[in-house]
Formats: structure tokens, sequence, C-alpha cells
């Protein structure tokens, strides 16, 4: 067993920085923008306080790998237990089926720190669906984690070397910052999630520890009078307040990040630890009791804040919040975190730690001690496993919301509805240019049928396929790009492509004589409810879209551009011998239909009931997108009308579920069981285009 490095509290005073920092981006993250770089503090100073505990153990030859796992098993795992389980807890008492399958998947991830790993095959840090994920913090604790794993038998190679240690050292960190200066910008999410481009940042602070435990720090310089020692470290803590400062007046979530934009944290950090503890705001501002305090605590702080706020969030429009209400409630509930926090401090953190010194002193092996730390992790992983397995475990509630909805949602998703057809044929185009991103082939043979369109054809597909199973349907879709021939489409994911694209598709189909038949489609009320932009290039007019199912209406230039570009398609394909039917396509819904099925426990949310949107609101979108149709139908040989409404509609609504089955993917695709709806009356036009 080896003494305990002196304490510094100031160390601790600047863990309460890093923290509240923290704390403040998650209760207001458009007010503190940047408090996220409290994670970057976190990890330099891992970084200096690991680095000097295994380097002077090192060099001392005394470094032990059980003890030093056993001393991260007794820091990290009785609170992160204590947070998981409650977590785990609390979510199946107010979590959809679902919100807890995907949370099982992170209790299980955390409970073998890999959170950060599972959070970057999902999402981003600042994506939409980040909020309803209250395990999301636990990204930084799988960095460290991964850290402590290998960092201990490098750096005993780097001890062999003493002199050239802090080289060695600053030279991974230079790699690592150049991995993540090159991933913020080509591949955000990893270099946001994994180790290799996070590992400078540990590496900053122990590159310092080396040079401190050599003798290098500025407490210990023999070329500078105590007097220049002492202004050096003043003006060293004041640079780290600029920098500090500067982190939250420059950094955003805009910014590509980590990259470069986290010197500015790290080297304030760095800054504030090389310092030393004697200088002014070193021992006055982070070494005051209130600081420290908060220090003491701010592990278990931030294990407990961001589930607290995340199942918040999750469940604020349930209850009805927003607003200066739901902001109160947010800073009532960081309030209670930090009371939690304390609680596990004094009840958990400090018993545990004792008791295990104790256990050791009294002779029992670290080894075994350790496994009393994993045994409990490797127990919660599973408990994530299990509830993973069980989709959710629908049968911890009675009545309606004890339903599969994992199931039922799956079988409705737009992945499954393609799975369906595991032999499609991918076909390829022999020319440079922009091509549909989506064409396949339900059979080998040459296609007869095509179908053309933007996301809504492919939808279609899997239907379309199912009733013509004896004929090759070809699809070629491009998503956001409608069957129009010299009109550009602009939205929110502007593709430049889509023209070239769709130009090249309706060449291809005229030019294949097996095609006989053309099926056009496209989510076309989309395309007629935004505003024209100025084309690029000018041969081409503009549309924008439009995702909202209602308001506004139908302007009359929008419409003419679509008109145009749709009749230039279905003239260049019907001069080309084809038949063309232009779908009038399915209704567009006003709500989630994965809402249909699932419900919020304690009876905060109920499924919707009837799952179906009223016929009167589908035809007054659809009012001006229908006429269209139907004049191009009746005006151009060769071209007939497909009416997709009266396939999911009655006189007075329109249904999203048959039975039990969705038959919407989201609020405006199909799910396979739709496709197969409307697949089954689509196909018997086709088939009488086909005998013609």
């Amino acid at each position: 067993m080896r003494p305990s490095l002196t304490y510094r509290p100031d160390i601790d005073g600047l863990r309460a920085v890093a923290v509240l920092s923290v704390v403040a981006h998650h209760v207001a993250p458009t007010v503190v923008r940047a408090g996220f770089v409290g994670v970057d503090i976190f990890f330099v100073i891992s970084g200096y306080l690991i680095t000097r505990i295994v380097y002077a153990d090192a060099t001392a030859g005394r470094f032990s790998f059980t003890d030093f796992y056993w001393r991260r098993g007794r820091r990290i795992v009785p609170a992160l237990l204590v947070v998981l389980t409650a977590t785990w807890c609390l979510g199946a008492a107010l979590l959809t089926g679902p919100e807890f399958l995907s949370l099982g998947k992170h209790v299980a991830a955390a409970g073998v720190f890999g959170s950060n790993i599972q959070l970057w095959r999902e999402v981003g840090y600042f994506d939409s669906e980040a909020g309803v994920k209250p395990l999301l913090h636990l990204w930084s604790l799988g960095v460290e984690e991964q850290f402590y794993l290998a960092w201990p038998a490098l750096l005993l190679l780097v001890s062999r070397r003493p002199r050239s240690a802090v080289v060695w050292v600053l030279l991974l960190a230079a790699l690592s910052l150049a991995v993540s200066a090159w991933s913020a910008v080509a591949a955000a999410s990893a270099g946001f999630f994994l180790l290799p481009a996070r590992l400078w940042e540990l590496l900053a602070g122990g590159a310092l520890a080396i040079a401190a435990t050599r003798g290098h720090g500025i407490e210990r310089a023999p070329t500078l009078s105590a007097d220049a020692r002492r202004h050096l470290a003043s003006a060293l803590s004041w640079i780290g307040v600029a920098l500090l400062v500067a982190s939250f007046v420059w950094i955003n979530e805009a910014r590509p990040y980590p990259g470069t934009w986290a010197m500015l944290p790290v080297i304030s950090a760095v800054a504030f630890i090389a310092a030393g503890p004697n200088t002014f705001v070193n021992r006055v501002v982070l070494g005051n009791r209130w600081a420290v305090g908060i220090g003491l605590i701010s592990y278990p702080l931030y294990l407990w804040h961001w589930p607290l706020l995340s199942m918040l969030d999750i469940v604020s429009a349930d209850l009805g919040l927003g607003g200066a209400a739901l902001f109160g409630t947010r800073l009532f509930v960081a309030s209670s975190s930090v009371l939690l926090a304390w609680l596990t401090h004094r009840l958990v953190e400090r018993p545990v730690q004792r008791l295990a010194t104790a256990r050791i002193a009294r002779g029992e092996r670290l080894s075994r001690q350790t496994l009393y730390f994993v045994a409990p992790l490797l127990a919660v992983a599973c408990l994530g496993a299990v509830t993973v397995s069980l989709h959710g475990i629908p049968a911890r509630y009675a009545g309606p919301l004890a339903r599969d909805e994992v199931a039922v949602l799956a079988a409705s998703s737009r992945r499954r509805a393609m799975a369906r057809y595991p032999n499609v044929v991918r076909c390829s185009f022999t020319t440079d240019v922009p091509h549909p991103e989506q064409c396949l082939r339900s059979l080998a043979a040459a296609p007869r049928v095509a179908l053309l369109g933007d996301s809504h054809a492919e939808a279609a597909f899997p239907g379309l396929s199912g009733a013509l199973p004896d004929i090759s349907v070809q699809l070629m879709s491009h998503t956001r790009c409608p069957p129009l021939l010299g009109s550009a489409v602009r939205t929110d994911f502007t593709d430049p492509t889509c023209v070239a694209a769709m130009e090249a598709a309706v060449a291809t189909l005229a030019q294949d004589r097996s095609v006989r038949t053309v099926v056009l489609v496209s989510r076309g009320p989309l395309y007629l409810t935004a505003g024209a932009q100025p084309a690029r290039p000018p041969a081409h007019r503009t549309l924008g879209a439009d995702r909202l199912p209602g308001a506004p209406r139908t302007n009359p230039a929008r419409l003419a551009i679509f008109r145009d570009g749709l009749r230039r398609t279905v003239v260049a394909l019907t001069r080309a011998g084809k038949e063309v039917i232009l779908v009038h396509d399915v209704p567009e819904l006003n709500f989630r239909p994965r809402d249909c099925v699932v419900g919020r426990p304690l009876g905060l949310r109920a499924p919707i009931a009837p799952c179906s949107i009223a016929r009167a609101t589908v035809d007054e979108r659809n009012a001006d997108y229908r006429a269209t149709l139907g004049a191009l139908a009746a005006t151009l040989p060769g071209a007939h009308l497909f009416d997709a409404v009266p396939v999911f509609c009655d006189q007075h609504s329109c249904a999203a579920m048959e039975g039990d089955a969705l038959l919407y993917a989201d609020d405006n695709h199909m799910s396979l069981r739709g496709s197969e709806r409307l697949g089954a009356s689509l196909g018997a036009m086709v088939r009488s285009t086909l005998r013609d």
C-alpha cells in the first residue's frame, strides 16, 4: 500500500467549476451554451491525478495493477451502481416500452463502461434525441475507464525513460489532437464520443503530472527566484481564468467539437493545476470551502443530475409543463440532484471506501475485493440486457400498455418493410452522372414495371412487389425528390443531385424496352405548400418543401412548377411507349402513428384512439394536388390516375391502424402492412395496363 499524494483543495474547486458548468448547460442549454466544456476540464484533472499516482508508484517500483484497479473500483463503482439502479427503477415507472428498451441498452453499456461506444453508434451529443437518453452523460465515464485500462501499462513503459517521458506523452497527445481536429469535421460523432479523439485531453494532465513528479513544476523550478515563481504561478492562474471565460464566450454546439476548440478549456485546466495551490485564484476562489464542498460531491452530482433532468424532459409534455414552469421545475430538479449527490457521498461512497480499506487492512486479498465491485456492475449490465431482450418489459403494466409496443413498432418500421424482400437485385447506372439513391428490382428478370419517385415510392415498393410476384418491379427513388423533370426541390436537407438523378432515371426508363408501365409516386402536398426559391442553376425552377399536413395553402406559382415538371416527365415516358400511372398518394397524418400504440405509464398519456385522421382534413390538404393529377391523367394520352386515398379512408376518416398493426411507419410513410394494403389495389391497375 502506498501513502496518499498531497491533497490539493483547489483541484476539488476546479472540479466544482467543471460539474456546475455541465449542470448549468443541461438546465439552460440556450443560456450556458458552452457548459459542456466542463467535461474537458474533468478529463484534464483525471489525467493529472491518475498519471501522478501511477508514475510515482512506477518509478518507486511499487506499482500494482490489482491495487490500481481496486482503488478505481472503490472510487467509481458504488455511486454508479446506486444511480444506475435508481435510473432503471425510475424508467420502469415512467418510460414507454421503446424508451425503456433504449434505457436497457444504455444500462447494459454503462455496466461494462461502454456508454460512449453505444452512444456513438446511435446519435450525436447535440442531436434532437439526445435529451431522451437518461444515461447520455455516462459517455465521459466510458472514455475515462477505457483510458484507465490502457494508460497504466503504457505509462510503465514510458517511466523506463524518465528523461524523455514527457516528450513521449506530448507526442502521443499531439497525435490524438490531430485525430480530434480531423474527426470534429469529418466524423463528428466518433470524435466526440471515442477515446482516440479525447485522449489528448487526458494526456495534457498526464504530461503535467510527470513534469511535476520529476520536479519540473513551478514550485521547484531551480532557476527561478521565489518571487519569480510566485509571479509566474499567479500569471498561470489568471491565464486559466481568461481561457475559461473565452471557452464560455466562443464555444457552442455549432462549433466543430472537440477538435482545436477544446484547447481553450484544456489549457485553462492545465494552467490552473500548474499554478499550484497558493495563488490568489486557486487559494481564495477555487480553494474556498463552498467550491471544495461541491468538488467533493462532483462525481455523484454528475451522475445524478442528467437522469433526473432527462426524465423530466421525457414526461414534461404529458405533464403539461412548458415555458417558465418547465424551467422552474428544471431548477428544482437540479437542486435536488445536489442533495442526492451529498447523500450518496455521505451514505454510500464514504462508508464503502472505509469498509473496503478496513478489510484490506485486515488482510483480505485485493483481487477478491475487486470482484466485489465488478460483480454488481455485471449484474446491473445483465439487468439492462434482460430489459432489452424483453422489449422493455411490457408485463410491468396491465391493460393496453401491456402490449409489446416494441414489436408493433418494429413491424411497422420502414427498415422492416424493405427487409421483407432480402433477395432484391440492385441495379446500377453505367454513366457517371448522378442517379437515384435507390435502384432495386424485385426479381432478377428484366423489369416490366418501374416505380419512380421520392421516398414514398420506396415505401410502395414492398407492397407492389408482393402483389406482382411473377413480374419484375424496378424501384428508382431519391429522398425528397419528386419525379419532376426540370424542377429542383429545396428542403431542409437539400440534395443538389435531385434534378440530375431524376433526369438520369427517366432517360434510363425511356430507353429500357422491357419496362411497359411506370408508376410515379411522391408526397405531392409536401411540395405544393412551401415557398418557391430562385433556382440554381437558373435553368431549373425550385420548389420548397413544407412538412406540415395543413396550412399554408397551395400557392399557384408552386403548383405551376410541380404541374409543369410532372407533365414533362409523363410526356417523356409516354413518348417512349410507356404507360404511366400517376398515384394520388396516401393520406398524411397529423399525429405520430406510434402514439396509437405507445402510451405513457401512470396514466400520463393514453394511446390515441381512434387511430385515424378526419377525411375532411385529408381532402382539404390534397385538393389542389388531386386536381393537378386528375387534369394530367385526363389530358395526356397513356396517363392513368390511381387514387390511394380510398384504400385508407372511408367517408369520415382515414385509418392509420388495422387491428394491432400500424399502416404507417411515421406520419407519411407506409409500413409494410400499409404498403401491402396499397399494393393489392395498385397491383390490379398495373396488371390491367400490362394487358392492354
